[in-house]
């Protein structure tokens, strides 16, 4: 388990999917993390959740849970499951899930998945590939 706080400092490349390039001042956000592993068929696997409030001037304040569950099995294959839900004091509210593939070759993995919004009001729906670059070090 673990505690993250931040600042998000305001600018044109703001996370904000419910507000245009820009929008907002400076923000605070507190995040809840936690996790456990798990083995099924001596194979590896794990659950994450995160939990985070975002304080944000001149927006909406914002509520989050995210879940991630994962499972190798492979030394080479991992699979995604991911879910990431959020919420604000004003209408805007979102879901939208994720299932992808991650190969590994050597310190380098690839993922190539899908995202899509399963439910939301106010705010972008999404449906498209998602592609990740990772590099082990």
């Amino acid at each position: 388990m673990s505690l993250y706080l931040g600042i998000i400092a305001p600018g044109e490349g703001r996370n904000v999917g419910y507000a245009p390039p820009g929008a907002g001042g400076l923000a605070q956000e507190a995040r809840l993390l936690a996790g456990r592993s798990f083995s099924i068929a001596g194979r590896d696997g794990f659950v994450e959740g995160q939990g985070a409030w975002i304080d944000r001037s001149d927006l909406p304040d914002e509520r989050r849970l995210d879940i991630t569950v994962g499972y190798a099995p492979s030394a080479r294959w991992l699979l995604l499951g991911q879910a990431y839900a959020g919420w604000t004091a004003a209408e805007p509210a979102w879901t939208k899930v994720e299932a992808s593939a991650v190969r590994r070759s050597g310190d380098w993995s690839l993922q190539a998945g899908w995202r899509v919004s399963v439910a939301g009001r106010a705010g972008p729906v999404e449906s498209g590939p998602v592609l990740g670059l990772w590099r082990r070090f």
